[in-house]
């Protein structure tokens, strides 16, 4: 009986260190916009690498670049639908509405005339 017990709190104290670590979860997300409103993102991955690389890949148009990594975060794309590949906007924020708030207000300050969530995710959430 001690040493079922003993092997359990052993298993216990293993399955803690890993949940301090960060070593179950995967939480790292990632940005990337391009030329005339393309975008890509990535949630839930376990590196900032490879967050990064699916991005890239989600971004369907030229000059695509990652602009943010995150953790535990929410992130918001905003771009002008009236501007000709013109104004754009991005954040990350605590929250969905906090994030998509700020892309919009982004995407004004550059001059957007109708600006519009083109895509927004949260990582960790």
């Amino acid at each position: 009986m001690a040493r079922a017990l003993l092997m359990a709190m052993r298993g216990a104290a293993l399955a803690g260190m890993l949940l301090a670590s960060g070593a179950v979860a995967e939480a790292r997300g990632a940005l990337a916009i391009g030329a005339c409103g393309a975008w890509g993102g990535a949630w839930h991955f376990d590196t900032d690498n490879g967050a990064q690389n699916r991005a890239l890949n989600e971004c369907r148009g030229r000059n695509c670049r990652v602009v943010t990594t995150f953790d535990g975060l929410c992130a918001a794309f905003a771009y002008d639908r009236k501007g000709n590949c013109g104004a754009f906007g991005w954040a990350t924020r605590a929250t969905r509405g906090e994030a998509e708030t700020a892309a919009l207000q982004e995407c004004v300050n550059a001059n957007g005339r109708e600006c519009y969530i083109r895509g927004q995710f949260c990582d960790g959430k």
